[in-house]
């Protein structure tokens, strides 16, 4: 049976809690409109993160949509949605607990989990400690994982085969 379909701008965004201090690092964030980095560069680490986060959060949402219409079980890839939401959330200037990931990843927990751990024993993810609360932790993208999803984007959504 077949569930319910709603429209793409209605599916449920992935972020559970809107705001959220930076617990690390360079971590963009919005100001008036405007991507700038905490650090005060005033540009992001990347001129067109904006541009590659709301593209992977419509890929997300398009993953969901696809969930809502098929089988999610059919369709489980917990570590590219967590790179996904990752990477967007980083263009957005939001920190992602652990636990935000763990839902982002879309499989239960416990298996979110294992995957975080190889993420990070490969390369892909760095864990940080929240320095105000020792039993929260927060996940992101190393540079060189934030550089391939960058390079996906670009060549699957602004400049592939089916544009030209």
């Amino acid at each position: 049976m077949m569930k319910k379909l709603l429209p793409l701008a209605e599916a449920p965004p992935m972020e559970r809690r809107a705001e959220r201090p930076p617990p690390f690092g360079s971590v963009p964030e919005r100001a008036r409109g405007q991507l700038r980095l905490v650090n005060g560069t005033g540009v992001p680490e990347d001129p067109r993160d904006i541009e590659y986060g709301e593209i992977a959060r419509h890929y997300l949402r398009a993953r969901r949509q696809r969930e809502a219409r098929l089988s999610a079980q059919l369709f489980a890839d917990p570590v590219w949605d967590t790179m996904l939401h990752l990477f967007a959330a980083r263009t957005e200037g939001k920190a992602i607990t652990v636990t935000d990931a763990c839902a982002a990843a879309c499989v239960p927990p416990t298996t979110a989990l294992r995957w975080f751990t190889k993420m990070e024993e490969t390369g892909l993810l760095n864990r940080r400690l929240d320095p105000r609360d020792a039993r929260r932790a927060y996940l992101e993208l190393t540079p060189d994982a934030m550089d391939e999803i960058r390079s996906w984007l670009q060549h699957t959504f602004l400049n592939g085969p089916h544009l030209r």
